[in-house]
């Protein structure tokens, strides 16, 4: 027996078959299953998006409201017919100032004596300093290639880094202990060559 809907009466258990774990089964007024869709599952944000929302949110918070910030900026550019995707982590805007593409990197960022780039224990693959660069002219490329820019616009550009989970004390502190441990280890050697310094006789007359 049904109501004038075609469901079943109220109180009639509902199968519900081979329905999968993941749908949620809720029940309308009627008493048939409702068949709603999965939640999507947000992944949580890395290190490095957190890293990056925390200095866009610094800069806007600081900045001119005529001046526009984007964060997480994509593109594709065709060279040598290929498409080669690219992205800035922060791209600002300043109608007077030009353009400023900046790289963030987050953790303990530090570069080694052969001029290797880390983020903690790994390695980078280049400097984030050359990475702002490329992503710059990248960038800058891939304006000129619009349809409606204009014709002989060559905008003033800049990049930069930030490290915002660098402490600058202490890399401060760090700079002045290897400075010292680098004097001591000169002198060290200054005296080691004094010791090696064959004796000169005096000469005759």
């Amino acid at each position: 027996m049904t109501d004038g809907a075609g469901a079943p009466p109220r109180g009639t258990p509902v199968s519900w078959g081979t329905m999968p774990d993941t749908v949620d089964r809720r029940v309308d007024a009627v008493g048939s299953p409702l068949i709603m869709p999965e939640r999507p599952v947000i992944a949580a944000a890395t290190r490095g998006e957190v890293a990056e929302r925390l200095v866009a949110d610094r800069l806007r918070a600081v900045l001119a409201p005529d001046i526009l910030l984007l964060d997480t900026v994509k593109w594709l550019l065709r060279e040598r017919g290929a498409v080669r995707n690219g992205e800035a982590d922060v791209v600002i805007g300043d109608p007077e100032r030009g353009i400023l593409v900046l790289e963030v990197k987050s953790g303990e960022i530090r570069r080694d004596t052969g001029g290797t780039w880390w983020a903690g224990p790994d390695r980078l693959s280049r400097s984030p300093f050359e990475q702002a660069h490329d992503n710059k002219y990248a960038l800058l490329k891939k304006l000129h290639e619009l349809p409606d820019w204009p014709a002989g616009l060559k905008p003033i550009s800049g990049h930069a880094v930030a490290f915002p989970d660098v402490d600058l004390d202490t890399m401060r502190g760090r700079r002045r202990a290897r400075c010292r441990r680098r004097a001591r280890a000169t002198r060290a050697d200054r005296a080691s060559c004094r010791d090696r310094r064959p004796a000169t006789r005096p000469r005759a007359r």
